[in-house]
């Protein structure tokens, strides 16, 4: 199963990161809450604001109707077993609000009997059936239009002895033809157009069937019959996710807090390292509206989405109320968008996933730990609240009234050394004193146990 503004001389504004406190909000899925017996959840996408369907890894979709105020569960795979990816969640695509296809394998991934896809040209209502028998597993299907698309499967016996095939469609599915193959690769694609389309290979592993470096990001100009390499990454971490939006803007994601953009179609690639993610951590999930405004679905210790709105010069994290692994992200505009999660987790924002608590930072290295005065103070009704971190650590920042009372946690979980700035609107409380407390605990060695401090702020009203 698998903002920010400059508000002092000099400083760069380099990073930004929000706590969503309500930005997302959890969802009631219809299979069961958010534990390992749960299904896992795959690719989410909406056709409206308002209509969305969700990946099932037996087979089954999601499909909702207002929003995913409520899911209800749809069997397009009749009394077939069947084993939907996950993660690439990269198993469904719909063209319209009617038409759309799912792929996995038949018998499941312990037994496979073939590739299988099911296509609906009434809104899911009734589904076709299509074997595809000379492959053993479905892994990926997109179509750009009503005709050409294009699946990802694989032949032989995976991970020991396996090939994996991009297979392609002019004709709605009726009929499929190989048009590349990657020997002991995985490779998962994104296509703009009939022509234009640009993938990510892994190599795998022939034992634990994980994957291993190099790791690749190809191009094709001609509906995938040829492929040009753009990257080969020998580094650890695997490439997990991409997405282009034009021609020219796409981006990669993958594990080892690997985020890659470019804006010359993938002739060079930049690795983005101002998002203050650990490299620890593992970025599955990656969906951008256009070259500007984007999410990324990072998974560690606590889940997160990366948000940007102007195209990654800038972050802001936003926290979300699923337990496990980011697997999908989908916005049906600038403020409207869900996300799914392993172990059965959905959860929506209409805000973008921002709301009023942001942080910013700074990835320059203090000396020691640190919780500064708050500014201005006294203030009404926005203070920004900075400390910093000398080392990669646990922080908790709470706000107190002055019975001891908690009133909001603004941050809880890891950050990257650093100084921080965290931007507090308290505009719902009442005046009066408040207290910012800090605790912090560096994860690897160094300065020994928990730090704690504790500043007095005047809220006026």
């Amino acid at each position: 199963m698998k903002p920010w503004h400059v508000t002092v001389l000099l400083i760069a504004r380099l990073a930004t990161n929000s706590f969503a406190q309500q930005g997302w909000v959890l969802q009631s899925n219809p299979l069961g809450p958010q534990q390992p017996s749960t299904p896992a959840l795959g690719k989410v996408q909406f056709v409206s604001s308002t209509e969305g369907w969700i990946t099932v890894e037996d087979g089954r979709l999601l499909h909702t109707t207002n929003g995913g105020a409520l899911w209800t569960v749809v069997n397009p795979r009749g009394s077939d077993t069947v084993g939907v990816g996950n993660n690439p969640a990269v198993s469904l695509s719909f063209i319209t609000a009617t038409t759309g296809w799912v792929i996995g394998t038949l018998g499941g991934f312990d037994n496979p009997k073939g590739a299988v896809v099911y296509k609906t040209t009434n809104s899911g209502a009734a589904w076709s059936r299509q074997v595809l028998s000379q492959w053993n597993y479905g892994f990926g299907i997109q179509f750009v239009d009503a005709n050409n698309g294009w699946a990802g499967v694989v032949s032989g016996n995976f991970p020991t002895s396996f090939s994996a095939s991009l297979i392609r469609t002019t004709n709605g599915g009726n009929t499929w033809s190989t048009v590349s193959t990657w020997n002991r690769k995985l490779g998962f694609f994104h296509f703009i157009d009939s022509n234009n389309g640009w993938a990510v290979a892994d190599s795998v592993g022939t034992s634990s069937g994980e994957f291993i470096p190099p790791s690749e990001i190809l191009r094709t100009t001609n509906g995938g019959a040829t492929w040009e390499t753009q990257r080969r990454d020998n580094t650890p971490g695997s490439y997990e996710a991409i997405q282009f939006v034009d021609a020219n803007n796409g981006w990669v994601v993958g594990s080892s807090g690997k985020i890659l953009r470019t804006t010359n179609g993938g002739t060079s690639w930049t690795l983005v390292t101002n998002t203050g993610i650990s490299s620890n951590s593992a970025c599955y999930a990656v969906f951008f509206l256009n070259a500007n405004t984007g999410w990324i679905g990072n998974s560690s210790t606590n889940q997160k989405v990366l948000h940007t709105r102007d195209g990654g010069a800038s972050w802001i994290t936003q926290s979300v109320p699923v337990q496990y692994s980011i697997f999908s992200i989908h916005f049906a505009d600038a403020n409207n968008g869900w996300l799914t999660s392993d172990y059965g987790g959905i959860a929506r924002t209409t805000t973008a996933g921002v709301t009023r608590v942001e942080e910013e930072y700074h990835p320059g290295i203090p000396v020691r730990f640190e919780l500064k005065q708050n500014y201005p103070n006294p203030f009404n009704p926005a203070s920004k609240i900075p400390f910093g971190l000398p080392a990669r650590s646990v922080v908790s920042l709470k706000i107190f009234n002055t019975l001891g009372q908690e009133i909001e946690t603004l941050l809880d979980g890891e950050r990257e050394a650093g100084t921080y700035n965290i931007d507090w609107q308290a505009k719902d409380l009442p005046a009066g004193v408040y207290f910012s407390r800090l605790q912090a605990r560096q994860i690897d060695g160094g300065q020994a146990g928990q730090f704690v401090e504790t500043r007095k702020m005047i809220l006026l009203k």
